[in-house]
């Protein structure tokens, strides 16, 4: 007897793999059998709904790389006249609604700010700069004892 027979009696371990059968066989054609109509027609609706899928996260990363580059061109559009956090959507159309949202947040802040820097009205006067403290004071009404003061006091003795 032959060790890959199966009715041989030193084949007889559970654990061992089965016996190797050929193609022709009729168990072997029964266990690898043709795959059936129904199987191959599921597998043919998986691939193309994976790809269908694919096509379509394709196309929705192409939208977002599209909305992105429009609200980079609008922010670059109206730098400086609106506040970029608040320019946002999910269309082009949304985004460009934003705006008007966004330009009128940062008017009022722009307008906050600059109330808050101007200085308020002050009761004294306005004075020339030719006006300033440190120039000399007229020394023609002065007696000689005060001009000698006087600049004796300029040099800081």
């Amino acid at each position: 007897m032959e060790p890959n027979d199966e009715n041989s009696a030193t084949n007889s371990d559970p654990s061992a793999p089965p016996p190797v059968r050929s193609a022709d066989s009729e168990p072997a054609a029964r266990v690898l059998g043709e795959p059936s109509a129904d199987l191959e027609q599921a597998r043919a609706q998986l691939v193309q709904a994976t790809q269908e899928r694919e096509s379509a996260l394709e196309l929705a990363a192409l939208q977002q790389a599209m909305l992105a580059a429009h609200r980079r061109a609008v922010l670059a559009e109206n730098s400086g006249q609106v506040v970029p956090e608040l320019v946002q959507g999910a269309t082009a159309d949304e985004i460009d609604a934003s705006i008007e949202t966004a330009k009128a947040a940062y008017a009022r802040i722009a307008d906050s700010v600059r109330a808050a820097t101007l200085p308020e009205t002050s009761p004294l006067p306005i004075v020339a700069a030719s006006a300033s403290p440190r120039g000399e004071a007229p020394t023609d009404d002065l007696s000689p004892l005060q001009k000698i003061t006087s600049a004796l006091g300029r040099n800081g003795r």
